[in-house]
């Protein structure tokens, strides 16, 4: 549920559904971090949590819309093939959002 749940929230984001994207994202995040709590070995689901955090839209965190982008790398370090993804990701993000 967790990764259709990131999969609807990128697809909204591309399709410039905030509202939507937003409550996707909150919903995925909402049963990976409990997991990734309850098991901080597992690669897999901190994989699935940095996805989900890179494809965060910036309504999901409106005071700070960079806190999903540190998550990712926070989340990500140690793995240099996540850490590579949440940083061509928050370029990808900022290129979009038009902000150098």
């Amino acid at each position: 549920a967790a990764r259709a749940s990131c999969r609807v929230c990128e697809a909204y984001a591309m399709l410039r559904r905030p509202k939507e994207a937003v409550v996707a994202f909150r919903r995925a995040v909402g049963l990976l971090e409990p997991l990734l709590a309850r098991s901080p070995d597992d690669d897999e689901v901190r994989t699935e949590l940095v996805l989900v955090y890179t494809v965060a839209p910036p309504e999901a965190s409106p005071g700070d819309r960079d806190a999903p982008g540190r998550r990712a790398l926070e989340l990500a370090r140690g793995d240099p093939w996540l850490t590579g993804v949440a940083k061509l990701r928050a370029g990808f993000n900022r290129e979009q959002a038009r902000d150098p």
